[in-house]
């Protein structure tokens, strides 16, 4: 047995698939390309296969990342899977590279960079405001506190995340977060908006998570 890791792009309307839907998207695949998928055992077996840092819905990803469990008795070609694969995907959802590793290889991802595609001419300089704000509140030490939705019962409640944000970045038609993912937590894509003074409304584009960065690989 092997563990298949693949990354891959998804864009345009697939970027509105919630996390189960991408995950049989890419069950389907893998099965229609003649891969032996593993299935755990037990009264409800489910394929061995997973989406190591989940997506928020209408986010796009350059570079996301799916493991799958897959049954060969012997080391298969990942030219060849990678493919058959690929031609099983549909139109939004592109396979980058794919990786046969040692089974049950697991990846942790420990940060993330997204960009919101903004105009800054429309905006002013309320944008370029808003960022110095936010470089200035982290090299300080200061809070960054947002209001965070929890289970029904808990209900809303504030949390700073700041120490999760490394660098707030312009660049040419965008702005661009460094974030850290760690045990304790992270920030997620509407909350940074949200420290832009900005909807989804006012941007331009897609949100989209640019790159992930990933703990060595535990086998």
């Amino acid at each position: 047995m092997f563990t298949l890791a693949g990354n891959f792009r998804i864009f345009g309307r697939l970027r509105f698939l919630s996390h189960q839907e991408t995950m049989r998207l890419w069950q389907r695949a893998i099965i229609r390309a003649g891969v032996r998928i593993k299935f755990s055992e037990g009264f409800n077996p489910h394929p061995e296969l997973s989406l190591p840092l989940p997506r928020s819905v209408g986010v796009e990803c350059a570079n996301e990342m799916f493991c799958a469990g897959i049954q060969d008795d012997s080391q298969p070609d990942a030219g060849l899977l990678s493919a058959r694969i690929a031609a099983e995907l549909p139109a939004g959802c592109e396979l980058l590279n794919l990786k046969v590793l040692p089974y049950k290889t697991d990846f942790k991802p420990c940060g993330a960079v997204y960009s919101f595609p903004v105009d800054f001419e429309k905006s002013g300089r309320s944008i370029e405001v808003r960022i110095n704000d936010l470089n200035r509140a982290l090299s300080s030490g200061e809070s960054l506190m947002v209001e965070r939705s929890g289970r029904e019962k808990a209900g809303a409640k504030q949390v700073n995340i700041a120490p999760y944000i490394l660098a707030v970045r312009k660049g040419d038609g965008y702005v661009e977060f460094e974030c850290i993912i760690s045990s304790a937590g992270t920030v997620r894509p509407e909350e940074l908006l949200i420290l832009l003074g900005l909807e989804t409304g006012d941007l331009t584009g897609a949100i989209v998570r640019q790159k992930i960065c990933w703990e060595e690989p535990r086998e």
